[in-house]
């Protein structure tokens, strides 16, 4: 599966601790209407509700919506108008002309088209067709204590077999076996009928039942073997359905089941009618609408959220690449492995070595560690060399999401760099390490030596004060730039 790392050198918005995701987070609220309407302003600018919505999706992912409190919104809008504000100030001060800036911003080409791109595809997610199969089953578990009695059940589940394959066009008589050999407690009230199952999501926690029922006749029951039972298994059916065209799968099969659990129910012994296990089971109407809208909503969110991932899996299948063990290198990597000729990972017949790698970091090649080229080579490189030759892929360079991406990269660099030469110097004596060490010796420092605790009191010293300065900063562009919020527009949860 296709991985996503975070750096601290490409990021998205400096201090925003999630924002590791957004190569691969999706504007959740493209299509939400109110996309201009202006929530602050300040001297030569403004910040839209659309940003607004753009760096929640990416900071937040799926849970934006939960997480856009009004205090989080008008943060989050006061420190992207911040952001903005100081990439002005970097600019006069020709900091845009800098290598700080430049190694910042050497790969925003590749992560604005990645987050066009992933914008494209959920808006369009729609259309995205994925494949069902529902099954019916009997379940024969073969450990019990501990030991494994597959070959002493084996006999048992051939017998079965050939009896299930007997009634299989007798729905009534079919169901009847199974209720009486099944050892699945829940399903055997069910008629041994699985939820609706989606084989073309990933992962496929089923996939070991479903890949051999691929290949099997439909209606015809098979034997699989798993390491905690034997599966007497058949496709019952197999369809394909696009993400919009969901309603009523989930809600078929529940009123299904359910008529089938309601009508054994006057056949079974009481204690059975009462057992806890079968009244969870028994829904009326309005519960099996509740849950199938849980199902059906559950699995557009899923599917929708992991659009991107799963397309850059299937390519991956499809055009046949291979990380190599090099890209691969858990921790710290050996820079004396890493010649330009180094293999890192082939696809088809091409082999994509470091110096690939280095000649797309051009001029920055030299100032990023390695660790962080190898971060960089899995979460960009790799799914533009599985892109690169798709046409919806580079139909998205230079639309609005795309220079949307371009312009925070570019503003987020000048702004961190802009903080970095702007704000007070970081001084910290050996008074005030004294001073703080003297204050928790009986709590956080109890048992440490001052030299033990030392390093550990300079460095929160030395980020207190980085915090300090930097709102000093902040302070002073807020006031020259007479930067107004109109938190009254704001609501909480709705972006």
């Amino acid at each position: 599966m296709i991985q996503h790392t975070s750096s601290h050198r490409f990021h998205f918005l400096s201090g925003a601790s999630r924002v590791g995701v957004a190569i691969l987070a999706l504007s959740l609220f493209a299509a939400c209407g109110n996309g201009g309407e202006v929530l602050a302003t300040y001297k030569g600018g403004e910040v839209t509700r659309a940003e607004l919505r753009n760096m929640f999706s990416m900071i937040y992912g799926p849970e934006a919506q939960s997480q856009a409190t009004i205090d989080q919104q008008n943060q989050l809008i006061t420190n992207y108008s911040l952001m903005k504000i100081a990439a002005i100030e970097a600019r006069e001060q020709k900091l845009d002309e800098t290598d700080d800036v430049r190694n910042r911003t050497v790969l925003k080409k590749l992560q604005s088209q990645l987050f066009a791109y992933n914008t494209h595809l959920r808006n369009n997610a729609d259309d995205v067709e994925l494949s069902f199969i529902e099954m019916q089953f009997v379940y024969l578990p073969v450990r019990a204590g501990g030991a494994d009695n597959t070959e002493a059940r084996d006999a048992e589940a051939e017998e079965l077999l050939a009896k299930l394959n007997e009634v299989k066009d007798d729905s009534a008589a079919l169901e009847e076996l199974i209720y009486q050999r099944t050892e699945h407690q829940r399903y055997k009230w069910l008629g041994g009928y699985l939820d609706p199952h989606c084989t073309s999501c990933r992962p496929n926690p089923l996939s070991f039942l479903t890949d051999p029922l691929k290949e099997s006749e439909e209606g015809t029951f098979i034997k699989i073997n798993s390491p905690e039972a034997i599966w007497l298994i058949r496709k019952y059916r197999a369809y394909e359905r696009s993400l919009d065209d969901l309603d009523g799968i989930f809600e078929n099969y529940h009123t299904r089941t359910m008529r089938i659990a309601k009508n054994r129910r006057g056949e079974l012994p009481e204690a059975e009618q009462q057992s806890p296990v079968f009244q969870q089971i028994i829904m009326d109407e309005a519960a099996i609408e509740t849950l199938a809208k849980q199902q059906t909503d559950r699995l557009k969110r899923t599917e929708t959220n992991g659009i991107l991932t799963n397309r850059l899996n299937d390519l991956r299948e499809s055009k046949k690449l291979e990380l190599l063990p090099p890209s691969r290198v858990q921790g710290e990597a050996d820079p004396a492995a890493f010649q330009e000729d180094t293999a890192l990972f082939t696809i088809g017949e091409r082999t994509y070595t470091y110096g690939d790698l280095n000649k797309a970091l051009g001029e920055a090649a030299g100032d990023v560690p390695l660790k962080e080229k190898l971060q960089i080579l899995n979460s960009l490189i790799v799914p533009m060399v599985l892109l690169e030759d798709e046409s919806d892929y580079q139909a998205v360079e230079g639309n609005d999401d795309y220079e949307f991406m371009m312009t925070l990269r570019e503003n987020e660099a000048l702004a961190s760099t802009y903080y970095s030469k702007n704000q007070p110097e970081v001084k910290v004596s050996e008074e005030q390490i004294i001073e703080q060490y003297n204050i928790g010796r009986q709590n956080r420092f109890k048992g440490q030596s001052l030299g033990q605790a030392r390093a550990a009191i300079r460095a929160n010293l030395e980020g207190s004060q980085r915090q300090a300065g930097q709102m000093k900063v902040q302070g002073e562009l807020t006031q020259k730039y007479d930067l107004k919020i109109m938190r009254e527009k704001l609501e909480a949860n709705e972006l």
